[in-house]
């Protein structure tokens, strides 16, 4: 790991230098770097007495420069900053508690060359930075650092942890041969990488000594390393440091790295300084006692051991009859570092278009921890650049067939314009407009539509595109326009008679899907998800030329209606346009480009905006308040201080940290009466916020009665942030996860199975899965791509009561559950669970498939993008990445009547929606430069202030 701190004065460094480890040793320093040799800086020294130090945290140089800004009081100089760099726990105890002498110089010498080589690739690759020219306008890369390294051994209690203060000082040359101060904020930007480069170069140097290394997975879903002879719970019984620092972060609702960091510094305890020979004597008593416990254990287990062994022996010799050769195969199998770059491209480029090397390096290290340097992978990921798999602009790379997909949507859709017919004449449509308004003012009186909707009805209707699309703010009545256009189509004579067009509903997701099928009337509507997955052989250039021809004739009057259109990724919307130019149906896109873009990669309806004619819609129909309404059309602009003036008195502070934000949002929530809670959507900004309100509403609810107050524990499955690679490899998962498969195999797995994961075997990149008692060894492979084949799960218990509201979170479509929708528990018995869906149909289901349902009072703010309720109440914690300007339009557009939002920190929130507008920036962008540069910042975190260009996007046709 990595923690950077940056000083403000010579004495406060000088002072954190001069004490050292814990056992009495003054800090003792080592020069590094090639600013420390031509300063003459060597060896040795000591940071209390040494004078050559003490000047240099002053900007004292031995050249006679002094660096610093002039101000009234002098010249000031901040004197630079500690990089702490820290070895895994096994490490720390084989090299402190086991090691012999030679051993331990052996380890030591792999950390300093770890440390070394972390410290060159630093600067070689320009995180530490110097300003040039007046003003210090011009920013290039640090050259002739200087470092000066203290190795500890200890942390605050006393624990085995070996990890090394290392003092960047602050000047650097440039490359005017002057000494400069040096900017920090590209190292803070990439402390998480250089950490996970530092660990990486370690398990390099531990392996070539001889040691076997296992990997592990961090919180933040990088990768580390322990020794593989380190028994796991040797390492869990010198690592209550780590425990306290995660429970005050659990606490104090701590989620990032620099909230953590600043955990670790302020809970630090008084240093105790003991005799070393006293602190080891102690650790070896530990090491004993817990290898004692580790032995009986395995003792207790042995009889049970030997029976193991022996059906696995039997079942072993009956897995090599059948599947000798997978076996065979699977072992001769290993990925070399150009394999593993070119699956982390893929990988990587599955979610973010546009990505930076240093994110690239990352994703390898994640897979490949000890097997190859990082100056290796970064030779390889040039080789892709060469072969053009990469494209590079700046610092910034694309891939190759991103940009190609990008391109052929585009032209998929200038393809379309003029290709079809129209739905009515023109000359029809304004007495058939009014037929229809008229029939929905029959069945509601309060029915009526505006110019804007009815222009956006012609469009579609006499349109001779092939693909039409309709842009719109949230809540201006969309489903209103393509209630119409079904409606008024179906009462044409053809239509009568049954030639006429077929219409289709789709969505990103089941919520909308159902949403928009019930809006517009449809007789069907599915997932794009599902309905690309029914046509996939075709698009997988399996069809044969008769069966495109059935397909066209079947939908020449299909008419396919896509809602939510922002959320469709580059690749789906690309999948869907290629389905639609082979078979030919008409296609009308609708959604809005101000609310939330696709998890995955690319923003293509907004792409597709700027090349075919569209209608937008912005007279909002769903809020009655006119503010409320110019607030959202506000929002849509960036105009973050007008939607503060509009709900200023309902944007309340409700806690400094996670923890007090939920309890008042539990508290705000339970105030309100019952009626108005049935329709009031309480959303959050994060998933941890949501859980934390979910439980606490169940538990408040128990307390006042509303609840039943006997539970059921109830065990149910979350699903695993798994990206394309994760599915690959087997230290991505954890023993007690629970496998889906969604597809039968020979070894006894059927489609439909859940199974647990009782074992993972790195070596050979297998896993050990239970079912019905016996052991099945499943072999992943690096060539096949798992995500449509299964799907991980981890168990979390709830407690289930009578008068509970729950969510759904897995669609299951033959018992007619969707995703993301709510039910309330009627009753509970031994095998059955009654449930009120929110359409009020009663449903009594087995409890075997209620394996995918969670607490059901609070959702995302992602999650409900597309619904509409009375009154709507967002809680936002202080989350610079997900508190933007996007999320923030969905948030305060949901409700109809009322709005509250209850924030972490009012201010902070301010700034955030100012500077993030939540974008993203496409592979066309990025090499036709249409895009306003940011910061490096705002790229990796925020995707931020990415603008069209005024004509669109030009390409070659």
């Amino acid at each position: 790991m990595l923690s950077i701190k940056a000083f403000k004065s010579a004495s406060s460094a000088k002072d954190y230098y001069s004490h050292g480890d814990y056992y009495g040793k003054e800090g003792e320093g080592v020069w590094l770097g090639d600013g420390a040799k031509e300063f003459g800086f060597e060896g040795e020294f000591n940071a209390k007495t040494d004078k050559a130090f003490e000047d240099l945290l002053k900007g004292h140089l031995p050249n006679g420069q002094i660096l610093g800004q002039r101000t009234k009081d002098g010249i000031k100089h901040r004197s630079g900053a500690d990089l702490t760099f820290s070895c895994p726990k096994s490490f720390s105890i084989e090299m402190l508690i086991n090691a012999s002498p030679e051993e331990k110089k052996v380890l030591d010498k792999a950390l300093n060359n770890a440390l070394s080589k972390t410290l060159s690739f630093v600067e070689k690759e320009g995180f530490i930075i110097t300003r040039s020219q007046k003003g210090g306008t011009e920013r290039e890369p640090a050259d002739k650092l200087t470092f000066a390294t203290f190795k500890h051994t200890t942390n605050r209690n006393l624990e085995p942890q070996v990890h090394v203060h290392c003092f960047l000082a602050n000047a650097a040359k440039g490359k005017d041969g002057k000494y400069r101060s040096i900017v920090l904020d590209t190292l803070f930007e990439n402390n998480k990488f250089i950490g996970q480069v530092f660990r990486n170069e370690l398990a390099l140097e531990v392996k070539n000594s001889g040691y076997d290394i296992r990997t592990t997975k961090l919180s933040d879903k990088s990768s580390s390393f322990e020794l593989a002879k380190i028994n796991p719970k040797l390492i869990d019984a010198f690592s209550t440091r780590r425990k306290e620092i995660e429970q005050l972060c659990k606490e104090l609702g701590v989620t990032t790295k620099e909230g953590r960091d600043a955990v670790v510094i302020n809970s630090r305890k008084a240093k105790r300084l003991v005799k070393e020979e006293d602190l080891l004597n102690t650790w070896k008593e530990v090491q004993s006692n817990i290898l004692k416990e580790v032995e009986k254990e395995e003792q207790l287990h042995k009889v049970d051991s030997q029976e193991l062994e022996q059906n696995k022996s039997i079942f072993s010799k009956i897995i090599d009859k059948l599947f000798k050769a997978e076996e065979i195969e699977e072992k001769q199998m290993s990925l070399t570092t150009k394999e593993l770059a070119m699956l982390c491209i893929e990988d990587i480029s599955y979610t973010e278009s546009v990505f930076t090397q240093p994110e690239l390096i990352s994703r390898v290290l994640k897979y490949s921890i000890g097997n190859a340097s990082t100056t290796e992978i970064q030779k390889e990921i040039n080789e892709c650049e060469k072969s053009g798999v990469l494209i590079r602009v700046g610092d910034k790379f694309t891939t190759q067939e991103l940009l190609e997909k990008e391109k052929q949507i585009l032209n998929y859709a200038k393809k379309s314009l003029g290709a079809g017919k129209e739905i009515i004449n023109e000359k029809h449509f304004v007495k058939r407009c009014q037929s229809f308004e008229m029939r929905e003012k029959a069945k509601d009186p309060n029915f009526q539509m505006n110019d804007q909707q009815r222009k956006a009805l012609k469009h579609i209707l006499i349109s001779k595109d092939k693909i039409i699309a309709i842009e719109g703010l949230p809540g201006v009545g969309k489903s209103t326009v393509l209630n119409g256009v079904r409606d008024i189509s179906g009462r044409k004579f053809i239509s009568l008679i049954g030639w006429g067009e077929k219409f289709q509903g789709n969505a990103p997701t089941a919520s909308a899907a159902k949403t928009l099928k019930e809006s517009a009337k449809l007789k069907e509507s599915n997932t794009l998800h599902s309905f690309l997955g029914k046509y996939n052989g075709y698009l997988e250039g399996r069809g044969t030329k008769e069966s495109l021809a059935i397909k066209k004739r079947e939908f020449k009057k299909t008419v396919l209606l896509l809602d939510e259109s922002s959320l469709v990724s580059t690749r789906i919307m690309h999948s869907l346009l290629k389905l639609q130019d082979m078979f030919g149906f008409k296609l009308v896109i609708t959604g809005g480009t101000e609310q939330l873009n696709a998890v995955e990669a690319g923003k293509p309806f907004e792409q597709i905006l700027s090349v075919i004619p569209s209608i937008k819609l912005n007279q909002i129909v769903r809020q009655k308040n006119k503010l409320h309404k110019e607030a959202i059309i506000a929002a849509a602009k960036g105009n973050i201080d007008k939607t503060f003036k509009v709900h200023g008195d309902r944007i309340q502070k409700a806690g400094y940290d996670t923890e007090k934000l939920a309890e008042s949002a539990i508290g705000w929530y339970k105030a309100l009466p019952k009626e108005t809670r049935e329709q009031t959507l309480l959303t959050a900004n994060t998933r941890r916020l949501r859980d934390e309100i979910n439980e606490g509403i169940r538990k408040r609810l128990t307390i006042s009665g509303e609840l039943k107050k006997e539970t059921v524990e109830f065990s149910v499955l979350k699903q695993m942030d798994f990206t394309i690679a994760d599915h690959k490899f087997a230290p991505s998962f954890g023993k007690g996860n629970i496998i889906k498969f969604n597809k039968k195999y020979k070894n006894g797995i059927n489609a439909g199975d859940y199974l647990k994961v009782v074992n993972i075997n790195e070596l050979t990149n297998s896993l050990t899965l239970e079912k019905g008692g016996r052991k099945i060894l499943y072999y992943l492979k690096k060539e096949v791509n798992y995500e449509n084949k299964f799907e991980v799960f981890h168990e979390v218990k709830l407690q289930l009561q009578e008068g509970l509201k729950i969510r759904f979170t897995k669609n299951n479509n033959q018992l007619g559950l969707v995703n993301s929708e709510t039910a309330k528990i009627e009753k509970i018995n031994e095998d059955k669970i009654t449930l009120k869906l929110e359409d009020g149909t009663v449903k009594e289901l087995s409890k075997e498939h209620l394996k995918h349902i969670d607490y059901g009072y609070c959702t995302t703010i992602h999650a409900s993008q597309g619904k509409t309720v009375k009154d709507s109440i967002s809680v936002l914690n202080h989350n610079e990445w997900l508190n933007n300007q996007k999320a923030w339009c969905v948030a305060i557009s949901r409700h109809k009547e009322n709005f509250t939002a209850l924030v972490q920190d009012k201010d902070k929130l301010y700034k955030c929606l100012l500077s993030n507008k939540g974008d993203r920036l496409s592979a066309l962008e990025l090499v036709s430069g249409s895009a306003i540069e940011q910061p490096q910042k705002d790229l990796q975190m925020k995707h931020n202030n990415i603008k069209m260009g005024n004509k669109g996007i030009q390409i070659e046709a």
